[in-house]
């Protein structure tokens, strides 16, 4: 089945509701990702089990002083931003006049002082679009 909308919180409630204690449950994420599934130990009956498959790690040759174009920057989760963070300060690209986009309070937490944002439900175009109508944020 499919949750009927992105994000962990939608995936969780349809897990909660379709897993019985003859279920089982593996969470399969990137490495150091997928923390708020910690959650779903208490929201169903079976023992959750964890794999991480893979480990996220930028490659050359992005150029992110080509990305700068772009104005606005829509991060799908606080691990990729700190993915794309991280390989800024090591190709020495300052990412300050970028308007972020954020999925949580963790994507948030990684935002320096100063840098504007918006905080979106979810990585879609719908949410995007929805978020883009208001002010930006500043993190203070």
């Amino acid at each position: 089945q499919v949750a009927p909308s992105p994000g962990s919180s939608a995936l969780m409630e349809l897990m909660r509701c379709h897993l019985d204690q003859d279920a089982r449950c593996l969470v399969a994420t990137a490495e150091g990702s997928g923390q708020q599934f910690a959650a779903l130990q208490s929201l169903i009956p079976v023992r959750v089990d964890w794999l991480e498959l893979y480990q996220l790690v930028p490659t050359n040759p992005i150029n992110l002083s080509n990305c700068l174009k772009a104005a606005i920057w829509v991060h799908g989760s606080a691990h990729l931003f700190r993915v794309c963070m991280d390989h800024a300060q090591a190709t020495h690209v300052s990412l300050a006049d970028v308007t972020h986009c954020v999925t949580s309070d963790a994507a948030q937490a990684h935002l320096p002082l100063g840098w504007r944002y918006y905080r979106v439900d979810a990585p879609t175009p719908q949410c995007v679009r929805l978020a883009l109508e208001g002010e930006p944020c500043v993190k203070a």
